[in-house]
């Protein structure tokens, strides 16, 4: 049995300060909060403060959903897991013979129809958007909610918009209403709704219902005080559990992660995040936000969790997909700068030494920690053809990995992803570009199974990655990237069990300079429990 090691890179007090300073960038970005939605706030939080959930399973879960034949989820608009984990409800009831009526607080009654044309295919996303002033009457990220849409229309469910414009209370009162009138004319069925937090408190939403004589099931999402009593009592505070009967609550989401996409959604307004799907509207011009606080934030977080205090915060560009205009120096004419730009014009995030430059497509957390930590590092993506450079790029890759991790503790890597999945997404993916990425997850996933099986029959014994990995360029890229993620979940997960101090991890990150040898030996030891796509 190995020895535990202690020193810890980072504890709860860590965390509370990276919490603290994110709400503070979100009280000088939104200002004053409304009156409204904070005393409505106060009912929500006052319950889940007094709560004390135990973990239950899916089964229960299953059964309270049977009996009250309503099952309310709630969302938290601008973070992805949130909509993601709605789609595993819906997944997750299909797979037990269930086809749900679907009510979705993102559309308003009044474009069911607009609704119903883009789920029968009679008008596309762009239509969708322009004929329901998205992003005046919702604004939240649609390539999140689009995904929702996406799989409804796959599965061909009948979907209901329950939204209007009104006050909290009065919008509670509306939804209440249409969900009855669909729990009425579906009576057979069960009904699954999409709603913003806060109306889900027992005294909003599910008040209204009962008052027209309906049970509903309640599905909180990851509740700040819960997650951080737990973390406080040394709990594991990411999992499914009852708070009472017909009451759950789900934690996926670190609150500071989730209180970033609130933040991240306020710099960056709304639109931005669906230009890349080739499509934007601007109707006034906006003024140019700084981002450079949110990188600057984490850069010194890192450098907290790492002890790099003679490393500066401040000396750094912030570029995102918003402006591109930086690729025009000539810098970018010739290498290695054609290759920086080829990354990034791939939707890739990336340092450069090169004026200090950090550019992320967006401030998503994942990548833009994994940046911040290669600035600390200060070290460019090794580019060059060469064996011995492609695991200097895993080692790359794992470092940034590693210090997102530690920002995101429940952050995942393909290799817990099965290929069933990604087949599954790729079944109701909308658009050509979303498809083309899942198969390149696919791909990569393929390759990185492949090199597992060589290094499990022996025949990774040296330098010989392009020998037996027939792939271009570009794969092989994405290969050590992947490579690196694998690497770097394993250091972690070790760290995790006490078997190396974050002093080590330090000195893998930082000071070993045969990458080689350090990434082999950890494949190695990864090799007979690798659980990658089956």
């Amino acid at each position: 049995m190995s020895q535990k090691k202690n020193g810890k890179l980072v504890g709860l007090n860590f965390y509370l300060k990276l919490l603290k300073s994110i709400k503070r960038s979100i009280r000088e970005v939104q200002g004053p909060e409304d009156k409204e939605i904070k005393s409505y706030y106060r009912s929500y939080a006052s319950y889940l403060e007094k709560c004390r959930p135990k973990e239950t399973s899916m089964d229960e879960f299953l059964n309270s959903i049977r009996e009250t034949r309503v099952l309310l989820v709630g969302d938290f608009h601008t973070l992805y897991q949130a909509q993601r984990q709605f789609l595993k409800i819906l997944e997750f009831v299909e797979d037990q013979g269930i086809k749900p009526v679907v009510c979705l607080e993102m559309v308003f009654k009044k474009h069911q129809n607009i609704l119903e044309n883009l789920l029968k295919g009679n008008i596309n996303s762009k239509d969708y958007i322009e004929k329901t002033d998205y992003f005046k009457t919702w604004g939240f990220d649609f390539v999140n909610y689009g995904k929702i849409l996406d799989y409804l229309k796959a599965k061909q469910l009948q979907v209901y918009g329950i939204n209007k414009n009104g006050s909290l209370e009065e919008r509670d009162k509306f939804m209440a209403k249409d969900i009855a009138e669909a729990r009425k004319k579906h009576s057979n069925e069960i009904i699954i709704a999409l709603i913003g937090d806060l109306h889900i408190a027992l005294s909003h939403l599910p008040r209204e219902l009962s008052k027209l004589g309906l049970k509903s099931t309640i599905l909180y999402q990851n509740s700040e005080t819960v997650i951080l009593r737990k973390l406080k009592n040394g709990e594991e505070p990411y999992s499914f559990f009852k708070i009472e009967k017909d009451i759950f609550l789900v934690n996926n989401t670190p609150p500071w992660i989730k209180m970033q996409s609130y933040l991240t959604y306020l710099e960056h307004g709304s639109e931005s995040f669906f230009m890349r799907y080739g499509f934007a509207r601007s109707d006034e011009d906006e003024e140019e936000i700084d981002y450079s606080s949110t990188v600057q934030n984490y850069i010194k977080a890192l450098k907290d969790a790492f002890n790099l205090h003679n490393k500066p915060d401040d000396d750094f560009q912030i570029y995102t997909m918003e402006d591109l205009s930086f690729l025009e120096n000539s810098f970018f004419k010739k290498e290695p700068g054609k290759t920086y730009a080829k990354i990034i014009k791939n939707d890739k995030s990336l340092f450069m030494t090169f004026e200090n430059t950090i550019y992320t497509v967006f401030l998503d957390v994942n990548h833009t920690v994994e940046e911040a930590m290669h600035y600390l590092m200060g070290k460019d993506i090794p580019i060059e053809a060469s064996e011995s450079c492609f695991w200097e790029r895993v080692h790359y890759f794992a470092s940034g990995y590693i210090a997102s991790k530690v920002i995101n503790p429940i952050r995942q890597t393909l290799r817990q992803e099965s290929l069933k999945e990604i087949l599954e997404r790729i079944e109701y993916a909308a658009t050509e570009k979303d498809k083309r990425y899942l198969r390149r997850q696919i791909a990569v996933c393929m390759h990185v199974r492949q090199f597992f099986n060589y290094l499990k029959e022996g025949k990774l014994t040296k330098l010989s990655v392009s020998a037996f990995v027939q792939i271009d360029e570009d794969n092989l890229f994405e290969l050590s990237r992947a490579l690196g993620y694998q690497i770097g979940e394993a250091i972690f997960d070790d760290y995790n069990k006490g078997e190396i101090s974050g002093r080590d991890i330090k000195h893998l990150v930082f000071t070993v300079e045969d990458h080689f040898e350090q990434c082999f030996l950890i494949l190695q030891k990864m090799k007979n429990n690798f659980s990658c796509i089956n």
